[in-house]
């Protein structure tokens, strides 16, 4: 079973594959049947310098799945493939040296394995990263650095980094101007949370994943309709100052036939205002829609969209 040792919003994330298992989260390892063919395979792999199996075998050490668990193997073999690159690995390493699982607990060497893969674009990293500068650990406090990390890591999808982000615009913990719009951007993933807990789905339940990919299908959806809204209307907009152009040069033309038929004792052609329009043209409605979803424990949960925003309640 995996050791906890979490502070504060930290989450730092031990991931395997494509999948990923935080730590100190239910998943007993102990119950997990030994995976002798796999660690074998894996083994032989990893002493051969393949980094991905390196990993692996890392993960397999830190967690006790199919052998017998032991940071310090965890923590060679991470090196071993966060020195080819490796970036899970390299965060990894970080998570370890933060937590004192087989080193001595040393935050200034867990932000500088968090930077390595930080600086490589790998979200978790900057997410950690993120949180060790908002609360000192390890490097001085700085809310702009902060900011910084949370920011590149939300604009991966890293929800407890939008979490936090939208928590310090809120707080004005950031340098930077409180932004209405970014707490707005960045609170969101939180509400939709405590949306799907009102209905009973708790982080990690049955059906929770379903409610949020509900939430996430009406709000692509809206964004979608919005998008397609906006082109529309600056279609329109263009389509009208165009109209509005060409009516201007027909009066100014009208005026001067005027002046000359006078000039010359011809009788006054009709009034000036008097033009043609063309084809009409209609300004395009702002989308809304309203949906219902049927939910896996029979509830029903209403998502109204009006614009790019969308309220599941």
């Amino acid at each position: 079973m995996i050791k906890t040792k979490l502070a504060g919003l930290l989450a730092v994330t031990i991931l395997f594959s494509a999948g990923c298992t935080g730590i100190g989260s239910q998943n007993r390892y102990s119950e997990v049947k030994p995976l002798s063919s796999v660690v074998i395979t894996t083994s032989a792999a990893a002493e051969q310098g393949d980094a991905e199996a390196q990993y692996k075998m890392g993960y397999i050490s830190y967690t006790g799945a199919g052998v017998e668990q032991n940071y310090s193997e965890a923590l060679r073999w991470y090196r071993l493939a966060a020195d080819q690159g490796h970036v899970t690995a390299t965060n990894n390493l970080g998570v370890m040296y933060r937590n004192g699982e087989g080193v001595p607990q040393n935050n200034t060497e867990a932000v500088k394995w968090y930077r390595l893969a930080a600086e490589q674009g790998f979200a978790q990293a900057q997410y950690n990263l993120g949180f060790m500068y908002r609360n000192g650990e390890g490097v001085p406090q700085n809310n702009t650095e902060a900011v910084k990390w949370y920011r590149l890591a939300a604009e991966q999808g890293h929800k407890n980094a939008k979490n936090n982000l939208g928590d310090m615009y809120a707080n004005s913990e950031s340098d930077t101007q409180n932004n209405a719009k970014a707490v707005k951007r960045y609170r969101g993933v939180a509400s939709d949370d405590k949306t799907c807990q009102n209905y009973g789905f708790k982080p990690g339940q049955e059906g929770y994943s379903y409610c949020r990919m509900q939430i996430d299908m009406a709000k692509k959806e809206a964004q979608t309709a919005e998008a397609r809204y906006q082109r529309e209307l600056a279609a329109y907009k263009q389509q009208a100052a165009d109209l509005k152009q060409k009516q201007d040069r027909e009066r100014r033309g009208r005026k001067l036939e005027l002046w000359l038929r006078l000039l010359g004792g011809q009788p006054p052609l009709e009034a000036v205002n008097s033009l043609g329009t063309g084809a009409p043209i209609t300004r395009p409605t702002r989308p809304s829609s309203h949906h219902r979803y049927r939910l896996p424990n029979g509830r029903t949960m209403t998502c109204t969209t009006t614009g790019s925003h969308t309220n599941c309640h």
